[in-house]
């Protein structure tokens, strides 16, 4: 074979090489592209449908909260449209845990929705009591005893410098044993009085070695705490200003798990309303 021949023949194996290989990697290349669209679709779907979750948890607590303040308003068409669009919207997150469970792959992300579809459970569950004890007139569900308000005390402190304050003890007894409830009612002289006397709460609190203080945010302005007594008992204390009016509401025992404490905060807020100077509005 001649040289001519021999180069012709190099060039030609290595013209076949060059196309196969720029066909393999044209062919890798595009398949990346759509392995990488195709993830950018999912983490997309993934971001809307945790979006969609957390807002319509927050649509859950507005329309929760909505219910309590059109009972105290006396708005019976309200509370019924509440009820309605607190199914509707409930639904709709259950349908998007659902959807956004199947995309996902790890172990801690499905036990993420799994608490979380545990969660919407139990608040369901609470939500529909709030509405039987309502409509039926017993606020605050189980059977409870009233009682005389224990003196002022970290577990059941009273704002300062307040116009007027009343106050009130529940002690669950039957279906609400070992839990108790103490609030705490005030009027203040405007809003900037009630805000203060919620900051001057917080300090308190703080002083009586509270634990996981945080802002729930209601109102104008809030505080949470953790109290626990020397025998062990916990307490939970919440503290909101709305509109010159503070409450101060303390727990304690199987009342205050997660849920119940919000629906009973809720309840809380609502009581504000009749000693506002504005009323139930």
């Amino acid at each position: 074979m001649t040289i001519g021949k021999k180069l012709f023949l190099c060039f030609g194996v290595t013209l076949v090489i060059g196309l196969v290989s720029g066909f393999l990697g044209w062919r890798s290349v595009a398949t990346l592209g759509k392995m990488q669209d195709a993830l950018v679709e999912v983490d997309v779907k993934q971001l809307n449908l945790a979006h969609g979750i957390n807002l319509g948890a927050e649509q859950l607590r507005s329309l929760q909260r909505a219910f309590v303040l059109d009972f105290y308003a006396r708005n019976v068409s309200g509370m019924a449209e509440n009820d309605r669009s607190f199914q509707r919207v409930r639904a709709e997150v259950e349908k998007k845990v659902v959807d956004i469970r199947g995309l996902l792959d790890s172990a801690r992300e499905k036990e993420a929705v799994d608490r979380a579809q545990a969660v919407l459970r139990e608040w369901s569950a609470v939500f529909e009591e709030i509405v039987r004890h309502y409509s039926s007139g017993d606020v605050h569900g189980g059977d409870w005893t009233a009682g005389a308000a224990p003196a002022d005390s970290c577990a059941a402190a009273r704002p300062t410098k307040a116009v007027a304050t009343r106050s009130s003890q529940l002690t669950g007894v039957g279906t609400a044993a070992g839990s108790q409830l103490v609030e705490t009612v005030s009027t203040h002289r405007g809003v900037a009085a009630a805000v203060a006397a919620v900051h001057a709460l917080e300090r308190r609190l703080t002083g009586c070695h509270g634990t996981g203080i945080s802002d729930p945010r209601i109102g104008d302005a809030s505080v949470q705490a953790k109290l626990t007594a020397a025998d062990g008992t916990v307490t939970i204390v919440t503290a909101a200003a709305v509109e010159g009016v503070t409450f101060v509401l303390s727990g304690s025992g199987p009342v205050t798990s997660a849920r119940r404490w919000s629906a009973l905060t809720d309840i809380a807020l609502g009581s504000t309303c009749v000693a506002s100077i504005d009323g139930c509005h």
